[in-house]
């Protein structure tokens, strides 16, 4: 479910998540 996360939030995050 990360890429969703990343997704719905273009977001430096993105990198947590993946």
């Amino acid at each position: 479910t990360g890429s969703r996360a990343s997704r719905a939030v273009p977001l430096p995050s993105v990198g947590l998540f993946r």
